[in-house]
C-alpha cells in the first residue's frame, strides 16, 4: 500500500512538474499576430444629436466616431476634443424681425430692451455674452426656434452663421470670420493612438478633396456661384498622409465596420438637415460622403462613382456623365431682337435682297465677337 502511495505521488509530482515546464498537453499555442480587415466600403452614416451634448455624446464613444455639424473651432473646444483642419470659412449674421431698425454694426444691438435670439452653446451664444451686456439675450436649445422667435415677436434680432441666416431673412450684417472643423474625441495620455489615427486620416482625406477640386463642385451644389474663401488653417502637426491603423484604434474600427458615423445636429440648413424621408441632407452630409469615399479609396482601394457637374440637358454645360448636381449650369443668354422693317410685298419687293443680306452680315459678325442677336422681320408693305 505504501509503495503505491509512492508512486501516485511521484506521478502527480511528475504532472506537476510537467505543468510548469510548458509540455502538459504539447507547447503552448502561439498568439495570432492581428491583422486589419477592411470592410468592402466605408460609407458615412449621420447620427442626429441635439446640439448640446452633441461634444459628450462625442466623447462618449456610443454615438459616433467623429463631429461633422458646422462646429467652429474655438480654444475652450479644443480642450475636450480634436479638431481637424477647417473645412468652411464662415462669418456671423444679423437678420431683424418685421419692423425692426435696420443697423450698420452688431454692437447696436448693445441696447436695453433689444432682444437678440441665438442658440444656446453656439459662437453666436459666446459673443453676444461677450458683446452685447445690455440686450436681452434669448438662447433656444435649437436653431428653428431661433429664426421662429423673430417671425412670432419673440425677438427683435436673431445672430447666426450667416449662410443660414440668409435663407431666413435679409442680411444687414455680417462681422466675425470663425472656421468649421471635423471633431474627433479628445485623447489622452493612457489612450494617446486611439483617435490621432482617425484625425489624420480625416485631415488627409479634406486636404485631397480641396486640392482635386471637389471641394468646390461641393461647395458650389450647396451655395450656388458664390466665391469661395476656404482657410488654411493647416499646421505643423497637421497630417499629410494616411496612417498606418493599429489594432483597437478608432480609425481601425471604421475601415472594419465600414461606417464612419458622424454626430449631427440635422436641423441647420444648408449645412445639415433631414428631407422628407428622413435622410440627411446638406454641404456638411456632402462633404462627409466625400470623406469616407476618400479613405474607402485609400484603404479599400474602392474608387468613387460620384461624378458632380450640370444635370440639366437644356444647359450649355450639360454633363451626361453627372450624377450629382452642382448647380454650375449655365444658359444662353436671352437673343437681343432687332427689328427690320422690310417690303416683302409691295411694288418695290423685288429690290430688297441687299438689304436684308446686309443686315443678316451685320447680326452675323455682332454674333461672332460673342453677342446673341436675332433679326424680327416686319413687312412694311411699300
Amino acid at each position: 500500500m505504501e509503495n503505491k502511495k509512492i508512486i501516485a505521488m511521484i506521478m502527480t509530482l511528475s504532472m506537476l512538474a510537467a505543468a510548469f515546464a510548458g509540455c502538459l498537453g504539447g507547447e503552448d499555442e502561439p498568439e495570432p499576430e492581428w491583422a486589419l480587415s477592411v470592410a468592402d466600403d466605408v460609407n458615412a452614416e449621420f447620427v442626429t444629436s441635439d446640439w448640446d451634448p452633441i461634444i459628450p455624446n462625442l466623447n462618449d464613444g456610443e454615438m459616433c466616431d467623429a463631429l461633422l455639424s458646422a462646429m467652429t473651432k474655438t480654444d475652450e473646444r479644443e480642450i475636450v476634443v480634436d479638431f481637424t483642419r477647417g473645412y468652411y470659412t464662415s462669418s456671423q449674421g444679423v437678420i431683424g424681425a418685421s419692423g425692426s431698425a435696420m443697423i450698420s454694426d452688431a454692437l447696436d444691438l448693445n441696447a436695453a430692451g433689444t432682444r437678440v435670439a441665438v442658440q444656446s452653446g453656439t459662437t453666436s451664444d459666446l459673443w453676444t455674452a461677450d458683446n452685447l451686456p445690455d440686450a436681452t439675450i434669448v438662447a433656444y436649445a435649437d436653431f428653428p426656434s431661433v429664426t421662429a422667435s423673430i417671425s412670432n415677436g419673440d425677438a427683435d434680432y436673431a445672430i447666426g452663421d450667416s449662410h443660414v441666416m440668409a435663407l431666413s431673412g435679409n442680411l444687414m450684417v455680417t462681422f466675425s470670420d470663425e472656421t468649421f472643423g471635423i471633431a474627433v474625441a479628445g485623447t489622452d495620455d493612457s489612450d494617446e493612438m486611439r483617435n490621432t489615427e482617425l484625425l489624420d486620416a480625416l485631415d488627409t482625406a479634406i486636404t485631397a478633396i480641396v486640392d482635386s477640386g471637389e471641394y468646390d463642385a461641393i461647395f458650389a451644389a450647396s451655395f450656388g456661384d458664390e466665391l469661395i474663401s476656404l482657410t488654411d488653417d493647416r499646421t505643423a502637426d497637421t497630417a499629410m498622409s494616411y496612417p498606418s491603423p493599429t489594432e483597437g484604434s478608432s480609425l481601425t474600427s471604421v475601415l472594419e465596420s465600414g461606417s464612419l458615423k458622424f454626430c449631427s445636429d440635422t436641423t441647420y440648413p444648408p449645412f445639415e438637415s433631414l428631407d422628407a424621408d428622413g435622410n440627411a441632407v446638406g454641404f456638411d452630409v456632402d462633404i462627409g460622403n466625400a470623406i469616407a469615399d476618400e479613405i474607402a479609396m485609400h484603404y479599400a482601394g474602392v474608387a468613387s462613382t460620384d461624378v458632380y457637374g450640370c444635370m440639366d440637358s437644356e444647359a450649355t454645360n450639360y454633363n451626361s456623365a453627372a450624377n450629382l448636381e452642382d448647380r454650375s449650369c449655365t444658359y444662353p443668354a436671352e437673343a437681343i431682337k432687332l427689328g427690320l422693317l422690310i417690303p416683302r410685298t409691295g411694288p418695290v419687293a423685288g429690290l430688297i435682297g441687299p438689304a436684308v443680306q446686309a443686315a443678316s452680315m451685320a447680326v452675323a459678325d455682332l454674333n461672332a465677337m460673342g453677342g446673341n442677336f436675332e433679326i424680327i422681320e416686319a413687312d412694311s408693305g411699300c
